[in-house]
C-alpha cells in the first residue's frame, strides 16, 4: 500500500468518528440515566438545560407581577419543576421591570383653571370665623357639602368657592336682563317689555341656627316706545322694586324657609307705591336634592290712581297661595315649578330655574301666569297677569356651580313684575 492509499484511510477513519461518536455518546448517556447512574456528562447536560426552563418560566411569572415602585416587596421565591427534583429559582425585586398599577384619576381641568377652588362646607361657613373649605375639587373631590359628589357638580373642577374673597362679596350677587309684564293696571290695551338690573346679597345674624338676614333691589325700565292706556301721558315706564328678608336655608335636608318684605314704587300714567310680604316654608329631603314646600304673598300697602280723565280705581297687591316642588341638580343648578290660587279665585301656574354657566355665571329665567276667572273677552284681557323673566346673574369671587351649597345666600329672589302682582277695584 503506497502513502496515497494511507492518507485516504486514515481520513475516511476520522470521519466515520466524527460522525458517529455524538450519536453513540447520548445512547449512552440515556442507557445510564434509565438504570439509575447518571454519567457526569449527563448531569451537565440536565443543569444546562433546566436552567434554561426555568429562566423562561421566571420570564413568565414576571408579565403576572404588578408592583408599584413605592410599595415594598420582598424578594420571592418559586420552584419550577420539569419532570425531576430540580434546584429552587430566586426571583429578586431588583432583577423585575416595574409594572405600575392602573389607577382610576381624576384629570385636572384644562391649564388647571379651577387650582383656586375649594369645597364649600355649610359648617365651616356657618361657624368658623375665617373663610376656609373641605378638599380641593381638582384633586378629586373627596368631600362636598352633603358628603360624597352630588354637590360639586360632578367633580369637574368648577364645585367650589375661590380661596379668599372679601367677606362682603361672600353672598353678594349682581344681575341684569330683560322682562316682559302684563297685569289690570294696564286696562287690557298694553303689554310692557323692558331691562333691568340688581343687586341681592345675604349676611348672617345667628351662626349657630344657620338664621340669615337678605337685601336686594331692581330698577326696571319698560315701554321704551310709550303706552296706549292713557293719551295724554303716553311715556316710558319706570320702576324700582326693594326686597328684605330674614331666611334658613337646609342645604342638607330638612326645614328650610323664611319671610320677606316687599316694596315697588311704579310711575306709570299714575304713580303708585304697593307693599307685600311674602313667606317661604318647605322641606328639603336628606342629601339635599328634592324640596317640596308651599309660598304666599300677602298684600300690606295698596293705592289710588287718578287717570287723565280724573276717574279714580284703587290698584291693590294681589294675594298668592302655592305649593311648588323644587330639584337641586348635580351640575349646580336647580329648577322649581308651583301651582295655586290668588285670593281672588284665580289661578296660579309658574316656574323658574337656574342654570350654571362657566365659573361666576349663571342664567336665571322665571315666568307666573295668572288666569282670570272671567277666562275669555274682555273681561278676562283686562283681567290677565302674566311676568316672564330672563337675567344673567353674577357671583363675584365665587363659583356658580356651587351656589347651591351656600347656606347663607340669599333664599327670596328681589321681587318684580312677576312675583309682586296687581289687581284693581
Amino acid at each position: 500500500m503506497n502513502l496515497r492509499t494511507h492518507v485516504i484511510a486514515v481520513v475516511a477513519a476520522g470521519w466515520v468518528l466524527v460522525t458517529f461518536e455524538p450519536a453513540a455518546t447520548a445512547a449512552a448517556n440515556t442507557d445510564a440515566t434509565v438504570g439509575g447512574t447518571a454519567s457526569a456528562r449527563a448531569s451537565w447536560q440536565q443543569r444546562v438545560l433546566r436552567s434554561g426552563q426555568a429562566t423562561r418560566a421566571s420570564v413568565a411569572t414576571h408579565r403576572k407581577v404588578q408592583w408599584t415602585p413605592h410599595r415594598q416587596m420582598p424578594a420571592s421565591t418559586v420552584s419550577m419543576r420539569t419532570g425531576a427534583d430540580v434546584e429552587p429559582v430566586r426571583l429578586v425585586e431588583s432583577e423585575l421591570e416595574p409594572v405600575q398599577e392602573e389607577v382610576d384619576f381624576h384629570p385636572l381641568p384644562p391649564d388647571n383653571a379651577y387650582d383656586s377652588y375649594e369645597v364649600a362646607d355649610p359648617e365651616t361657613i356657618l361657624h368658623e370665623p375665617e373663610w376656609g373649605g373641605c378638599a380641593d375639587c381638582g384633586g378629586g373631590c373627596e368631600q362636598s357639602a352633603c358628603g360624597g359628589c352630588e354637590g360639586c357638580g360632578g367633580c369637574s373642577g368648577g364645585c367650589g368657592y375661590w380661596t379668599g374673597p372679601p367677606r362682603w362679596t361672600r353672598n353678594l350677587s349682581l344681575f341684569a336682563g330683560v322682562q316682559g309684564f302684563k297685569g289690570p293696571f294696564d286696562q287690557g290695551r298694553n303689554g310692557n317689555f323692558g331691562m333691568h338690573f340688581g343687586v341681592n346679597t345675604g349676611l348672617p345674624i345667628l351662626r349657630r341656627a344657620g338664621i340669615g338676614v337678605q337685601a336686594g333691589m331692581a330698577a326696571v325700565y319698560s315701554n321704551f316706545s310709550g303706552h296706549n292706556v292713557d293719551r295724554l301721558r303716553t311715556g316710558e315706564r319706570p320702576q324700582l322694586f326693594f326686597t328684605t328678608g330674614v331666611f334658613r336655608r337646609a342645604v342638607c335636608g330638612g326645614v328650610q324657609g323664611g319671610i320677606a318684605f316687599d316694596l315697588v314704587r311704579d310711575h306709570y300714567y299714575d304713580s303708585a307705591d304697593l307693599s307685600q310680604v311674602r313667606t317661604e316654608l318647605g322641606f328639603v329631603s336628606r342629601g339635599g336634592r328634592r324640596e317640596v314646600g308651599y309660598f304666599g304673598a300677602y298684600g300690606t300697602k295698596s293705592d289710588v290712581v287718578t287717570e287723565a280723565d280724573l276717574t279714580t280705581f284703587d290698584l291693590v297687591p294681589t294675594d298668592m297661595h302655592a305649593c311648588y316642588y323644587r330639584h337641586y341638580f348635580d351640575n349646580g343648578g336647580e329648577g322649581r315649578f308651583w301651582a295655586g290660587l290668588t285670593g281672588e279665585g284665580d289661578g296660579l301656574l309658574g316656574a323658574d330655574s337656574s342654570i350654571p354657566l362657566g365659573k361666576c355665571w349663571s342664567v336665571l329665567s322665571r315666568f307666573n301666569y295668572l288666569m282670570p276667572r272671567q277666562y275669555r273677552g274682555a273681561g278676562g284681557l283686562a283681567e290677565e297677569s302674566w311676568g316672564l323673566t330672563i337675567q344673567l346673574v353674577f357671583y363675584p369671587g365665587r363659583s356658580s356651580q356651587n351656589e347651591q351649597n351656600n347656606p347663607l345666600r340669599p333664599l327670596f329672589p328681589v321681587a318684580d313684575n312677576s312675583l309682586l302682582m296687581a289687581d284693581v277695584f
